[in-house]
């Protein structure tokens, strides 16, 4: 009997591609809201963070975060290749191999979760940590730097056991219910920021409170997966396998260096600009750049619960529902990030000024310049889930590879002469790379596959 009250295997071609649009519509429902409500708590979250911390150590808080955010390269791919082999196993029907791959990827993470605590604890004493925020010559914020760090860096290593959560549900083509939890952690994390700006708190208290609720999110979703809504899919030791690491790793590690790529290209900024220009200027880039990621990640979340559906369609040989898809995602998500640049060029200077109080008060040029870069940027995301969903994780990975390196390397030179617009305009110059050849590398694909499908 199947975990499912619907099993694909029971339902013909058009009844399959009305369930597909209909799961991957709910998660995209699921996850429209979920960004709406990050996004929206963020413009309240952001300046009562500022009046709490105070710009420096704001913007110490927001690079620390974006230093510890290099240690998801130690996933090995796991959650990335989790998507791509559920969601083939699923299109087969294979749900024997759903349950290898699980606990495979479960009782993985549990082990890189302990190696990465001892990674943490290990960084916060590093001599050179100093350096690389920037806070050599500040006296005050180094004890603040290294505690951050140990209390970050641990619970990172703990929401590291979790990792597989959220991906498994996505690959059965339920994300809606990880975005339904993201809400629920969102709120709270709300309402506790609320509470310590009421009565004060020091960086330390602001961390540990920043880090539980959503923490507590994804070990309800565990819960929730493994003991009420598939109990089947229940990790057990004994299911881990070699050949399902294999498998995970065989997507894993390119889909890794994808993850890389990302790595560079959204979490080094605040470290680069940080070391550059010292911490204080973070926030001038970051502040921003947290508005424009407002539309950016709706945008993702309109394209991303379509890659496990892409999977599943190429098992089944589904060409023409692919590339319909496809072409009508790439317009959505470049149409609305293009939409909100527009508005933010116009009215993102008087409206950044008013939401920080004052403290963060833009460019013209720099608005301008990172509206074209996010339009970019929505045109590569939805073509590299494309591509991902294809299963061409390589092409992919050294595509993306090579727009992060340009992109970090042309920001570190350019921002002691052009200050933060620097960073979008590398931004822009890397993406064009993308967006000259992930389209028509993915349009080559289904037309060579459907070809031998003849």
């Amino acid at each position: 009997m199947s975990l499912f009250a619907a099993p694909p295997a029971e339902l013909a071609p058009d009844a399959l591609r009305q369930r597909r649009d209909r799961q991957a519509w709910r998660t995209v429902r699921a996850n429209v809201a979920s960004k709406a409500v990050a996004s929206g708590l963020r413009f309240v979250t952001i300046p009562l963070s500022l009046a709490l911390l105070g710009t420096q150590r704001y913007g110490l808080w927001l690079t620390v975060g974006s230093l510890l955010s290099w240690f998801n390269f130690s996933d090995l791919g796991i959650s990335s290749g989790l998507l791509n082999t559920v969601g083939d196993a699923y299109g087969r029907d294979d749900w024997p191999a759903i349950r290898r791959y699980v606990s495979t990827a479960y009782f993985s993470y549990t082990v890189l979760s302990l190696a990465v605590a001892a990674l943490a604890v290990g960084f916060s004493f590093w001599p050179g940590l100093p350096g690389l925020l920037g806070v050599s010559q500040e006296p005050a914020l180094l004890a603040d730097a290294r505690l951050l760090v140990l209390l970050c860096g641990i619970a990172f290593s703990v929401s590291f056991s979790l990792n597989a959560i959220a991906p498994l549900s996505t690959a059965l083509q339920e994300g809606y219910l990880a975005g339904y939890f993201q809400i629920a952690g969102a709120l709270v994390s709300c309402g506790v920021l609320a509470l310590l700006a009421w009565r004060g708190a020091s960086l330390a208290q602001f961390a540990v409170a920043m880090a539980a609720p959503p923490l507590a999110a994804s070990a309800s979703l565990a819960a929730y997966l493994f003991f009420v809504r598939h109990p089947g899919l229940r990790p057990r030791l004994r299911d881990w396998s070699l050949s399902s690491f294999r498998s995970l790793m065989s997507f894993g590690i390119p889909l890794q260096i994808v993850g890389l790529g990302d790595l560079g290209i959204l979490y080094s900024m605040n470290i680069v600009i940080s070391n550059r220009l010292g911490p204080g200027s973070v926030p001038g880039f970051a502040v921003p750049a947290s508005a424009f990621m407002v539309f950016s990640s709706l945008a993702y979340g309109l394209v991303y619960p379509y890659l496990p559906a892409y999977a599943e369609a190429q098992a089944r040989g589904d060409w023409h529902w692919i590339r319909q898809t496809a072409f009508r995602r790439l317009a959505i998500a470049v149409g609305l990030v293009l939409a909100a640049g527009l508005g933010m060029t116009v009215l993102g200077r008087t409206a950044v000024r008013v939401w920080t109080g004052g403290r963060v008060v833009p460019e013209q040029r720099f608005l301008l310049a990172m509206a074209v870069y996010f339009v970019l940027t929505a045109s590569a995301t939805a073509n590299g889930i494309l591509l991902m969903g294809l299963g061409r994780v390589k092409t992919k990975a050294a595509i993306h590879l090579s727009v992060a390196g340009v992109f970090v390397a042309g920001s570190w030179l350019l921002l002691p002469r052009l200050g933060l617009v620097a960073v979008p305009l590398a931004g822009c110059a890397a993406y064009l790379i993308d967006c000259a050849t992930s389209l028509p590398l993915a349009l080559r694909h289904i037309r060579r596959r459907a070809a031998l499908a003849l």
